[in-house]
């Protein structure tokens, strides 16, 4: 009995793996591997992103970052965004 609770107890939870694949068709690459707490992200598009969206500061709803993190939002050319947060992550 002693063994089965000890098993029990080991378990590991399920964490649902973040996938970025399902959006292969439209992200070319992003940020990764080891990051300074401080530096920006940049998402990389396949296509170009829309020529209306001006350069510089986006809408923070454009983007969903969990957990949530507070920064700007910048169209850094037409195939990149950048997030740049306010504080340390």
């Amino acid at each position: 009995m002693g063994s089965i609770v000890f098993f029990y107890a080991c378990k590991r939870n399920q964490i649902a793996p973040d996938n970025i694949y399902k959006f292969r068709g439209y992200i070319s690459h992003t940020t990764s591997g080891i990051v300074s707490s401080e530096s920006a992200v940049e998402i990389h598009f396949v296509r170009p992103l829309d020529q209306q969206m001006d350069q510089g500061p986006l809408p923070s709803d454009l983007l969903k970052i969990s957990p949530k993190a507070e920064g700007i939002l910048l169209k850094k050319d037409n195939y990149t965004l950048e997030f740049k947060p306010n504080y340390r992550l």
